[in-house]
């Protein structure tokens, strides 16, 4: 009887290692599915324009916050230099540059209205012409004086 019970035995453990086998098997499976039913819904989110697509060559990392906000202080930075530029044309503008930047900054945080990040960037660039053309304009004031 202890042979007996002993095939029986292995029989029994062959069959919860099949059960077993099957069983992660179909938790793979399952896994793949899932994996795949998320890809379909952010393909279809792209083709609806809910979201824009990532571009392959960077990295999602670079996608964050803080670099947004980066950029947008780097915009920011183009498009005083631009103002500067512009100025040379009017040299007059140059003792109110912190109110003439906001003709093209108003429509700059309107255009990137949804990209929180850019739109801080640029508002802490403006903040910074503003506050510098002021000290220096009060320097030049009482130095004048």
């Amino acid at each position: 009887m202890t042979e007996e019970r002993k095939d029986l035995e292995e029989e029994n453990d062959k069959e919860e290692q099949k059960e077993q086998k099957a069983a992660n098997e179909q938790i793979e499976l399952n896994k793949e599915v899932v994996k795949y039913e998320q890809v379909e819904q952010i393909e279809l989110a792209v083709q609806s324009g809910e979201v824009e697509p990532n571009d392959p060559g960077e990295p999602a990392e670079h996608k964050s916050h803080a670099s947004q906000v980066w950029l947008g202080i780097a915009i920011g930075t183009i498009l005083i230099v631009l103002l500067a530029f512009l100025l040379l044309i009017a040299p007059v503008g140059y003792f109110a540059i912190g109110l003439v930047q906001l003709i093209f900054i108003i429509p700059a945080i309107i255009y990137w209205r949804k990209n929180t990040g850019i739109v801080q960037g640029l508002l802490i660039i403006a903040a910074i012409t503003f506050l510098l053309n002021a000290a220096c304009f009060g320097l030049v004031m009482y130095s004048l004086s």
